[in-house]
């Protein structure tokens, strides 16, 4: 039973959403769900949230382990062989039986990326190998140290959740930061399974908010840049005068929020010169 189940979440060519539904009918026919929690997938269906919570749930009611699940090593039924005196196991015993969807993998290449990535759910490498191209984003590079921070975050807190030691003023913030850390993780697996189906930057991550500036200014003529550096200079110096009044007023939050806007306004201002004097060169 485990060993299928990590076969599933495990398996390196179904769709989130296909393992989504294997898992939920695993997660209904064990006597120790939470109908609430089963009634909500049900009508929620498949979000990377919920993904990522009916995975937590179904290892947990079927006790499996994080390390379990970062240890074990996926078999497609071409490669899944039993003892010499046995015949070759029936594909069809197996979760994802259409042949085609399936691709050679290799158990010791496998190894080594847990190895190397042991804080994720599968090797890095192996899922995105576009993480090892010249050419990849430097963002994916700052990305990946996140999702395995964010990783560690959601293994920790629901190891204190799960412990009944943990005391009951300091869970509601455990919760919190996990849940936290389990959308950070499933936004950067977004802009990881984007880029790697389409080659195109998703930009729903905050760190490609640069990205998607310049990608902006290139798509503008030089009059519409000169026009918008104008403006710039015209929002930067209302923002610096409410900033200023609002530090002498003592409301030190929306001076912050200010600040940050001005520097948002002045990076796009430094963007569109450097852009235009590309341009004249």
């Amino acid at each position: 039973m485990k060993a299928d189940i990590l076969n599933i979440i495990k398996h390196p060519s179904l769709s989130n959403s296909d393992k989504f539904n294997l898992l939920f009918d695993f997660y209904k026919k064990n006597q120790s769900k939470d109908r609430n929690l089963e009634s909500n997938f049900n009508k929620i269906g498949c979000t990377p949230h919920q993904f990522s919570k009916l995975i937590y749930e179904v290892k947990k009611v079927y006790k499996i382990s994080d390390l379990e699940t970062v240890q074990h090593i996926y078999t497609s039924p071409e490669t899944i062989t039993k003892s010499i005196d046995e015949n070759i196991i029936d594909s069809s015993e197996f979760v994802g039986k259409d042949e085609n969807i399936l691709k050679n993998y290799n158990p010791e290449l496998n190894q080594t990326e847990n190895l190397e990535n042991k804080n994720n759910d599968l090797p890095i490498r192996v899922e995105f190998p576009f993480l090892n191209s010249e050419e990849c984003p430097e963002e994916f590079k700052i990305l990946i140290n996140d999702k395995i921070t964010a990783y560690n975050k959601i293994v920790a807190g629901r190891g204190a959740l799960d412990d009944p030691n943990t005391p009951e003023e300091q869970r509601a913030e455990i919760a919190k930061n996990v849940s936290e850390a389990d959308i950070l993780n499933s936004l950067i697996y977004d802009e990881l399974k984007h880029y790697q189906e389409t080659g195109d930057i998703l930009g729903n991550h905050q760190i490609f908010s640069t990205h998607n500036l310049k990608k902006s200014i290139e798509n503008m003529t030089a009059e519409q840049k000169v026009q918008r550096k104008e403006s710039l200079k015209g929002q930067i110096r209302v923002a610096k005068g409410y900033k200023t009044k609002s530090e002498n007023k003592g409301d030190f939050d929306k001076a912050e929020s200010l600040k940050t806007k001005i520097e948002k306004l002045e990076l796009e201002g430094n963007l569109i010169i450097k852009s235009l004097e590309k341009t004249n060169n």
